[in-house]
């Protein structure tokens, strides 16, 4: 049951469906839909109950679902509220004195004290928590950049292979009508039963190939809907150009803009402001106070003795600085910071050459396959056609025999599938540039 389900069936099904093809409307994956079927096998179908996205489209339903950049959304909404507490004043202190402070009277007093740091502390903490948040944000740019390369990488693939069915549809549709022949050729004693093989053999290997893309298919769209992170079946729908094109005029390419370039670099400057902030522990803190006070008795004041009562009250205030003598555990965090800086500029040192060597051989890729692509559109897919038109007048008129028939139809197939193998790899050389610029 398992090797029906896994093999037979399908085998069955394109045999089906190519059966009704030559009095069905021509069909492609742009179409088409993958749905389980018993037994857990995946065939095409039509759907209008799916999703029926476009690139861009899914590039902003992945934005808004993706649960990395949802996360890190809500750090910078803390890091962001964290920025207010920046000024963070030490707790208030009040105290209370009630007893037999002058005499047999009971005074009752009161004070109130705070401490504070150096204030050019609270400005570096701020400076810091606002890097913070760039930072964070730079860390959502590059979470963002990497899920657009891999949504583009996925969607250009399915076009790649869209392409690539069309070509073993098309490569059926040719041996179809080979084995037609034959087997009218061997019925009517005018051909072996090597060359009748021959024929179905080819026929079975183009279906093979158009099954593969099926599964083949079928992984993308399973990988495009992780990526977008629904439960909704994605229709593929090829609302893009399959050849892309890439305006180096308008291209201003600086590594800087690449988001983990700019990571690092905004990193590095955040950890200059934890140096600011660990170095000013070096300075004194301070501390203000108040206290108020009654002195029940009899005072000599200008030399007149007078009698004070619970209502008549004393104040003073007082201000003290604390100076840092032991600095030995600030001198670590200090030279901590510091090496954690080294760290950072030796990151975006390294970054930046990377993308830049990356850069460089991106473009160099562009090229390459531009040229190529160039060669196959002017010269080889000319011929391509002309091969099989011309092997099969050959063919049915005797002039060449089955091998070098089979053998002209799989150089023609060969040549196009090059062609769809250089356009991917074209296409996917332009979206490795705009992920080196960000974009």
């Amino acid at each position: 049951a398992s090797f029906l389900t896994l093999f037979i069936i399908p085998i069955l099904y394109v045999m089906l469906e190519h059966k009704q093809e030559r009095n069905s409307p021509k069909m492609n994956l742009s179409t088409l839909l993958l749905i389980p079927i018993v037994g857990g096998s995946l065939l095409f179908t039509n759907s209008v109950s799916a999703q029926n996205i476009s690139l861009n489209q899914v590039i902003e339903k992945a934005k808004e679902n993706n649960g990395n950049l949802k996360a890190i959304n809500l750090e910078i909404d803390k890091l962001k509220i964290l920025k207010k507490a920046s000024i963070d004043l030490d707790k208030t202190s009040l105290g209370v004195n009630y007893g037999q402070f002058n005499g047999v009277e009971k005074d009752l007093g009161f004070s109130i004290e705070q401490n504070f740091k150096f204030p050019t502390t609270y400005k570096y903490q701020k400076e810091l928590d606002e890097a913070l948040v760039s930072n964070m944000f730079n860390q959502k740019m590059i979470t963002q950049n990497d899920l657009i390369k891999e949504i583009k990488t996925v969607w250009y693939q399915l076009i790649f292979l869209d392409q690539q069915y069309q070509l073993f549809r098309y490569e059926d549709s040719l041996y179809t009508q080979f084995n037609f022949d034959t087997q009218k050729k061997f019925e009517a004693g005018n051909t072996t039963f090597l060359e009748k093989i021959n024929a179905e053999t080819k026929l079975m290997e183009s279906k093979t190939k158009m099954i593969d893309v099926r599964e083949r298919v079928k992984n993308q769209l399973l990988i495009l809907q992780i990526l977008v992170n629904t439960d909704q079946p994605i229709v593929f729908v090829n609302y893009t150009i399959a050849k892309r094109e890439l305006d180096f005029k308008s291209v201003d390419f600086s590594a800087s803009m690449n988001p983990k370039v700019k990571y690092f670099q905004d990193l590095m400057s955040s950890k200059e402001k934890q140096v600011s902030v660990n170095k000013s522990n070096y300075l004194p803190d301070f501390s203000l106070g108040y206290s108020n006070q009654s002195m029940i008795g009899n005072h000599t004041i200008n030399g007149i003795e007078q009698y004070y009562g619970s209502g008549q009250r004393f104040q003073s205030l007082s201000a003290t600085v604390s100076i840092p003598i032991f600095t030995k555990a600030t001198k670590s965090k200090v030279n901590s910071a510091v090496i954690d800086k080294e760290i950072a500029k030796t990151n975006a040192e390294y970054f930046l050459t990377r993308i830049e060597g990356q850069y460089e051989i991106a473009v160099n890729e562009y090229f390459k396959y531009k040229n190529q692509l160039a060669y196959y559109e002017n010269s080889v897919l000319k011929q391509v056609q002309l091969i099989i038109e011309n092997s099969k007048k050959s063919y049915n008129s005797g002039n060449i025999n089955t091998l070098e028939y089979i053998q002209s139809l799989n150089i023609a197939i060969a040549l196009k599938n090059k062609y769809n193998n250089t356009l991917n790899k074209y296409n996917q050389s332009i979206i490795e540039i705009e992920y080196l610029i960000g974009e």
